[in-house]
């Protein structure tokens, strides 16, 4: 069962290639993200609208396709920042709920975006294996 498909225009930035650490005003190492990272934040909550504030609580599969301009992009740190900017825009609560991923790769150089659906495994038990 598939739901609804979200498109974000743009090329998805690696927020793992945009970390930086330095000292804040009080003299405590901390860890930061840069401009690149805080402007593509701020366009994905601006684009996202079938998704944004639905909270998801219950596990999830999520389904992704990355569009980028170029083929040396890194699919796998792709999706870890949409997981991020999923719970930023409120659409899961947390990503430890994910189940499955289930991304691929693409390149287009004129249209670079993500596009994503979550499904609800509303049914789904965790079972242990031991």
């Amino acid at each position: 069962m598939m739901s609804e498909k979200e498109i974000i225009y743009g090329v998805i930035v690696s927020k793992t290639n945009h970390y930086y650490a330095d000292v804040d005003v009080c003299g405590q190492c901390r860890i930061f993200v840069d401009d690149a990272w805080l402007r593509y934040k701020s366009k994905f909550l601006e684009q996202v609208t079938i998704y944004k504030n639905r909270n998801i609580f219950n596990p999830f599969i999520l389904y992704v396709d990355v569009y980028f301009i170029r083929e040396v992009f890194d699919l796998d740190n792709a999706v870890k920042s949409l997981c991020d900017l999923l719970q930023d825009c409120h659409a899961i609560v947390n990503d430890s709920q994910c189940l499955e991923i289930h991304a691929r790769k693409f390149v287009d150089k004129i249209t670079p975006r993500v596009e994503f659906s979550i499904v609800e495994k509303c049914d789904y038990v965790m079972h242990s294996m031991g």
